[in-house]
């Protein structure tokens, strides 16, 4: 399976559920929406994953408040356990098949793997309170699952999570269910990525300056991301002429997520293109505030 049959089975299995979807370039290759939103990033290899990517994509999705995922099918030396979640950076990465699962199921054991071990989350204060009824001691409940004293005071206590195989024991004597269900989770702390390039700092600078939370993408379609009262996706050119091929992907990006777009450039003799506002260097610099900000984008969506 290549990385086009991988992208096809997750666009069909998103279609299947209903999502709308919307095809991309860059840190990520989809974008989905229903209840939820999501940034898909397909591979063969999850080792070829680029830091770049996987930085741009966290900050799309918490501006966007989308949850980021990988799909993949193998590392370097390993291949992939459908119903286990892996990571790179930060980004929890699964099979094409555990991807379905998680749409398909309102339950997935949340699995997942560190330096070759699959660890699950439970309920550790569930587990206390039935052993405490039960009238069991920690000593125990480890001769009667094989664990030590010290590994049941460890997972009571939250310190550790247990194996896949010790958690099912600990649930077999106790009687109870204890494994947590996997859950998606929006990018909530991610530091920003400041610009490399001169006219994308002074964006980044004007609009820290103004209010408006920002940071600069890398592999990306859009150039900065920011918010305000409403996400903010920004292109920056020297060049006005070199708009023509961004703007359509632009116009699609906000279009999908509901969000306003605009063209930052030095110099333009068009006020807006394909609705979409341009604002050239000199007209940055007038402004005093988020107010003069607003009213000169409103100005510009009237053209």
């Amino acid at each position: 399976m290549n990385k086009n049959d991988i992208l096809s089975k997750v666009i069909e299995t998103l279609l299947i559920h209903d999502f709308s979807i919307m095809l991309s370039k860059g840190c990520f290759d989809v974008a989905a929406k229903r209840d939820i939103s999501l940034l898909i990033k397909v591979l063969t290899n999850i080792d070829g994953l680029l830091k770049d990517h996987a930085i741009s994509m966290k900050i799309i999705a918490k501006f966007l408040s989308a949850n980021p995922m990988i799909v993949s099918l193998h590392t370097n030396r390993d291949k992939l356990l459908s119903n286990v979640i892996y990571s790179r950076f930060d980004i929890p990465v699964v099979t094409p098949e555990t991807f379905e699962t998680l749409l398909f199921e309102d339950s997935l054991p949340h699995i997942y793997s560190t330096k070759g071990k699959h660890l699950v989350e439970i309920n550790a204060k569930k587990m206390r309170r039935r052993r405490i009824m039960l009238g069991m001691s920690m000593k125990q409940l480890a001769l009667k699952t094989g664990l030590s004293v010290k590994a049941i005071y460890e997972i009571e206590s939250e310190r550790v999570r247990p194996t896949l195989e010790s958690a099912k024991a600990i649930e077999d004597v106790l009687g109870i269910d204890l494994i947590l269900p996997y859950r998606l989770e929006t990018i909530k702390n991610v530091k920003p990525i400041k610009p490399r390039r001169t006219l994308e700092r002074y964006v980044f600078e004007t609009f820290k300056k103004i209010g408006i939370e920002t940071s600069a993408l890398l592999s990306s379609q859009i150039d900065i991301i920011g918010k305000e009262s409403e996400v903010l996706v920004t292109v920056v050119n020297e060049d006005s002429k070199k708009l023509g091929k961004r703007a359509i992907s632009l116009k699609k990006f906000v279009d999908f997520f509901s969000s306003q777009g605009l063209f930052i450039v030095e110099k333009s003799e068009v006020k807006s293109l394909r609705g979409l506002p341009i604002i050239e260097r000199k007209e940055l610099s007038c402004l005093k505030d988020i107010n003069d900000f607003r009213n000169l984008l409103e100005e510009r969506r009237n053209f």
